[in-house]
């Protein structure tokens, strides 16, 4: 794959947005303009929308309204967003509250255990009469 450049993004991106100040796309309408004209895959169209490229409002419902804004892009910004984008498969997962918490156990020292099963033929020879005592019967 081909590296993008972030200069030609960026020209390509400015005059896509000159020939389009004031109109509204939704967000699919949006995708397919910067595809077509700048070569922008969906994901990267999508870093540009949530780092506040373009101006949203609300449409019909809960449907989202973009436009583009006066203010061009410039490449430095393009290169932080073209990082985003590759970096977009390499996200580590966000940890339960669970997972922080044994965390912070086992770097204090503490070894935590997680109970895997029961062992019942070690529990009926070392307590023959417990083991008795709750066994199950029933009619044959």
């Amino acid at each position: 794959m081909k590296k993008l450049d972030a200069k030609i993004l960026v020209e390509e991106f400015n005059k896509t947005r000159l020939k389009n100040i004031g109109k509204q796309f939704t967000g699919k309408e949006l995708d397919s303009l910067l595809y077509k004209y700048c070569g922008f895959q969906n994901a990267l169209t999508g870093v540009l929308k949530r780092n506040g490229i373009f101006e949203m409002s609300r449409g019909v419902g809960a449907q989202k309204l973009y436009r583009f804004t006066d203010t061009p892009l410039f490449v430095d910004k393009m290169d932080k967003f073209l990082q985003e984008w590759r970096n977009r498969g390499k996200r580590i997962p966000e940890q339960t509250q669970e997972e922080k918490s044994i965390s912070f156990l086992k770097s204090q020292g503490y070894k935590i255990k997680v109970c895997r099963g029961f062992d019942e033929d070690r529990f009926k020879r070392e307590n023959p009469d417990l083991y008795q005592k709750y066994l199950i019967y029933e009619d044959a």
